[in-house]
């Protein structure tokens, strides 16, 4: 199993957390935005606290912290960008590419003006597989949009399908032009779950303009139809070890941790 851990730690120093997290999961790669401390700082706590072997993929923008454990897994970025950071990933055999994003968020950019981001990200990652020669692209990080948000369902977008039967073409055309579909599996994990354990979403907002939802799933992963097989699941942590990552009332817990829970992906 691969594990990557991904968490939003709302521009504070939560390197103890991060250390029981992935110590925690035994994580094999974590991915970190709107970090409070340098990457050199948590790489030195990792080192110390869960393994030696961490280390630091060298990056051209350092709005991602990417650490991995094991060098066989390569994490050589192929492209960067402002909002994206694609990056080789050897895995069980195969090539495929991981992408970590964080899309503009509607506090500060509008709703038509964040889709027309997320189409440019949608073109960056497009190019990025053509730098490959393959799509087996698994992104994963904050869109700052829920599942349902336009902007992830179409074709221009993220075209990101709620199942994995919706992918199994790969594509669909529009106007004689093809569009790979992503699955995304954080719908299973989206609402009351018929009442399953765990948290409805990753976040937790009800007076902006961000939208009257309650809980929403900023954080996901989203997945090429050829890196299905690959994948095992997606969970959403409430705590890292003997560390409670939610208040009383179920949400995350801002004052002693972040604003955003952390997500777990294993693959196969």
């Amino acid at each position: 199993m691969l594990r990557i851990l991904f968490w939003d730690l709302n521009k504070k120093d939560l390197r103890r957390h991060v250390c029981d997290a992935a110590k925690a999961v035994s994580a094999d790669v974590i991915i970190l935005i709107e970090a409070g401390e340098t990457s050199a700082n948590t790489l030195t706590m990792l080192k110390s606290f869960v393994s030696s072997s961490f280390y630091f993929p060298h990056a051209v923008i350092n709005r991602f912290q990417i650490f991995a454990r094991n060098s066989s897994l390569d994490l050589a970025e192929v492209y960067g960008g402002n909002r994206v950071s694609l990056r080789r990933l050897s895995y069980a055999g195969n090539d495929l590419t991981l992408g970590a994003v964080h899309v503009v968020d509607r506090r500060n950019w509008d709703q038509q003006n964040q889709s027309a981001q997320v189409s440019l990200l949608a073109a960056d990652v497009q190019h990025g597989e053509n730098t490959m020669g393959h799509d087996r692209t698994i992104l994963i990080g904050d869109f700052n949009m829920n599942p349902f948000d336009q902007a992830m369902n179409m074709a221009t977008g993220m075209n990101a399908m709620m199942t994995a039967k919706c992918v199994e073409g790969g594509s669909r055309i529009l106007q004689e032009r093809e569009y790979h579909f992503f699955y995304n599996p954080m719908w299973s994990l989206f609402g009351d779950r018929n009442r399953a354990p765990g948290p409805s979403g990753t976040y937790y907002h009800l007076s902006s303009s961000q939208g009257l939802y309650g809980w929403n799933m900023l954080d996901q992963v989203l997945l090429r139809s050829s890196a299905i097989p690959l994948f095992h699941d997606v969970q959403i942590l409430t705590s890292v070890g003997d560390t409670v990552l939610q208040n009383k009332v179920g949400r995350p817990d801002k004052k002693t941790a972040s604003d955003h829970f952390p997500i777990l992906v294993t693959l196969k």
